[in-house]
């Protein structure tokens, strides 16, 4: 926040002197530095929850591109359930890290890492699929 310092007498306005104080003029903040990475972890929360959702539904569809024989779990709707599931707990944890409530956190970072280990089991299946919501999911872990 800028601060504006008085005029001194005589009329120099002293615009151009350095500041007496050393925290006189804060150019960042660590509350917002904090509420920014809450709202980054919060999107990127929402974003993965999408896209596991995006992936339920059309493998409760049966989709004609959807691999079957690679997956972790039984068959389409199985793994449709599941991934629906875990995209309805990721944009419940979403919600909660956006709201600032302290149990998101850690859920999210469960949520997360089960995420993950969803993917990594069906990276045979969706190589590039699977390695972009990894890498989201790492995101979230890591901030």
């Amino acid at each position: 926040m800028w601060a504006m310092r008085e005029r001194p007498q005589g009329g120099s306005l002293g615009a151009m002197s350095l500041p007496s104080d050393p925290n006189e003029f804060r150019y960042h903040s660590e509350a917002r530095r904090g509420a920014s990475s809450l709202l980054a972890v919060a999107a990127l929360l929402l974003l993965a929850s999408l896209i596991s959702g995006v992936w339920a539904v059309a493998s409760l569809a049966h989709a004609n591109w959807l691999d079957t024989n690679d997956l972790p779990v039984g068959g389409n709707v199985a793994w449709g359930v599941a991934l629906l599931l875990l995209a309805t707990l990721q944009g419940v944890t979403g919600l909660l890290v956006l709201f600032d409530r302290p149990i998101g956190v850690w859920l999210g970072i469960g949520v997360a890492l089960l995420n993950v280990l969803s993917h990594i089991g069906a990276i045979e299946a969706y190589p590039a699929w699977s390695l972009v919501a990894i890498a989201i999911n790492l995101v979230i872990v890591y901030v």
